[in-house]
């Protein structure tokens, strides 16, 4: 598809991306529902993804995955990642709204906040770096060794924040999975487009193919840990946005504004991210301690009502 640069296309790119945000956002909500309901097992044994399967709603949200799917890359189609980027971020507010809807109940006003902040941190971040083309094909001698560190690292961070936190650390290993994909999709992309010998005879298609399902099986687990969804699926989405445009940087050479004013305004833009991660985090603790003061832990996720 070729990208329409016309006001009328961009505008259609962004009613797609929109889309596409809010399909995955519902998808990503029923999920987390889903698999709470199933808490009592492992989504990493086969127990575990079995009983998720016996779920109809888990079932059926791959067709709302599916469907933001496609939009999402026919919004690509048609406009620059900038455009379309910043959009789907939506979905990290409208997925904690869309849980609690279907909780039946009203989204906390502080997980709300928290999550806007987060969105707008992101959607700056994005917005300030304009992150351009790097080297896909061929693919960097260094590229494999970068990534496979990139990897380790993320993997021992989500091991020590598990320690503290087991849906937190899982959400980080999501994120980060997520973003390796990401990057390893773009190389795949551009290889396909000399043709599919070059791809199938090389690594970051098969990487892609691991990763892509690890950060799956992660993300539900963290889903599974978490009696809300704001918390992880922020730091699902502040991992995936930072960890892929900085694989594409260090490792593919792609390029983004490095003026002070930009670096400036990057640095104030992540530290915002972080700190509505911070704010949806702790509220959530403390709505998950009030719900068991008053209720029981037998009843505790009610608290996934409030987002």
């Amino acid at each position: 598809m070729v990208a329409d640069p016309s006001p009328a296309g961009q505008l259609m790119a962004g009613g797609l991306a929109m889309l596409a945000a809010t399909s995955m956002a519902m998808a990503t909500a029923v999920q987390q529902r889903a698999a709470r309901q199933t808490r009592a097992t492992d989504t990493f044994t086969g127990r575990g993804m079995t009983a998720l399967m016996r779920s109809p709603a888990w079932r059926w949200s791959f067709v709302g995955l599916a469907f933001g799917y496609g939009c999402y890359l026919a919004a690509l189609g048609r406009a620059p990642l900038a455009l379309v980027q910043p959009i789907m971020i939506s979905g990290l507010v409208l997925g904690s709204l869309f849980a609690a809807r279907l909780a039946g109940r009203r989204l906390d006003p502080t997980v709300a906040s928290g999550s806007v902040l987060c969105l707008l941190g992101l959607v700056a971040l994005v917005t300030l770096a304009r992150p351009a083309a790097g080297v896909y094909d061929p693919v960097p001698a260094h590229a494999l060794a970068g990534v496979g560190g990139m990897v380790a690292l993320l993997l021992v961070a989500a091991l020590l924040l598990g320690t503290r936190s087991p849906a937190q650390g899982f959400a980080l290993a999501a994120g980060g999975l997520f973003g390796v994909t990401a990057t390893l999709t773009k190389i795949v992309l551009a290889q396909v487009g000399v043709g599919w010998a070059e791809p199938l005879g090389s690594w970051p298609l098969y990487g892609a193919l691991v990763a892509a399902p690890l950060g799956f099986l992660c993300s539900q687990r963290a889903f599974q840990l978490s009696p809300l969804l704001a918390p992880v699926n922020s730091l699902i989405s502040a991992t995936d946005t930072v960890v892929a445009p900085l694989i594409g940087v260090l490792v593919l050479g792609e390029r983004t504004v490095t003026t002070p004013v930009a670096l400036a305004g990057q640095a104030l833009a992540l530290a915002t991210v972080l700190y509505g991660i911070w704010t949806v985090t702790r509220r959530a603790g403390r709505l998950t301690a009030a719900v068991r003061q008053r209720a029981g832990a037998a009843r505790a996720d009610s608290s996934m009502g409030w987002g």
